[in-house]
């Protein structure tokens, strides 16, 4: 994340308490279960870059976000769970 080339948009898609809990710097928190709701923060021309505790709800989202017409889409296989940079809390 700290070297950008492009444009991205990282979204994490888990619930509010669980991104209060601790979260990585720069990711804007978008549950999945209000994704839809939301779709107009997230701009069509970038690269998403999708996040969740595990990989399943960011797969979920970005076939979400792919049925509605997004096409750069990144799913951070292992979620929360794999990262090993800083989480904010």
């Amino acid at each position: 994340m700290t070297e950008q080339h492009g444009n991205y948009f990282f979204i994490d898609v888990r619930e509010s308490n669980e991104y209060i809990e601790g979260h990585i710097d720069g990711m804007v928190n978008i549950p999945l279960s209000t994704l839809g709701e939301h779709t107009d923060l997230i701009p069509k021309g970038d690269t998403i870059v999708i996040i969740c505790r595990s990989g399943n709800r960011s797969f979920q989202a970005a076939n979400i976000l792919k049925d509605l017409g997004y096409q750069d889409l990144v799913n951070v296989k292992g979620g929360m769970l794999t990262w090993e940079g800083e989480v904010i809390k």
